[in-house]
């Protein structure tokens, strides 16, 4: 029995800049905007201590915070045109 290994089409160079943090967050891969991790890091902070219609009240109105955040229409217009957006 022979065993072969199968040829695939992927780049090996690209394979190996995804696999590098430092390359993908200079590609843009792992590029958040700031108003939405500070939302988030908020809201798991006080996950604990909050009872949970008071913390789905909270998400909801980070939501439409971040919703009108102009970072918002910089992700949706990158998303659209499929390219990396670029935050303020």
């Amino acid at each position: 029995m022979s065993t072969q290994r199968k040829s695939t089409n992927q780049d090996p160079i690209l394979i190996l800049s995804l696999s590098d943090p430092a390359l993908r967050n200079a590609m843009g891969a792992d590029a958040r905007a700031a108003n939405v991790m500070d939302s988030i890091k908020e809201l798991v902070n006080d996950a604990s201590t909050q009872s949970r219609t008071h913390q789905l009240a909270q998400e909801r109105n980070h939501f439409v915070k971040n919703l009108h955040h102009p970072n918002a229409g910089a992700g949706i217009q990158a998303f659209l045109s499929k390219d990396y957006p670029i935050y303020k």
